[in-house]
């Protein structure tokens, strides 16, 4: 799946002297620095999604976690 972002932005940030910088992008440069930008503001790709696909994925992530774990003396939860 794939969140939405628009095809061009434009980038305000600080240069290695403190000077107010702005960089126009688009295309794959601009989905890039979105999601970057994303990652770093603590948001993930799950929280873009609906709640019925956010369900159907935490759904068979837990189900394929639970094909890839081994169970052993240092588990915290019932087996």
């Amino acid at each position: 799946f794939s969140v939405p972002r628009a095809e061009s932005i434009t980038v305000a940030y600080q240069d290695e002297q403190g000077q107010a910088q702005t960089l126009d992008v688009s295309g794959t440069l601009a989905y890039q620095l979105q999601s970057d930008l994303d990652l770093l503001d603590g948001k993930l790709l799950i929280d873009s999604l609906s709640k019925l696909k956010k369900d159907m994925f935490l759904k068979k992530y837990h189900k394929w976690l639970a094909h890839q774990h081994v169970h052993d003396e240092n588990c915290n939860h019932d087996h």
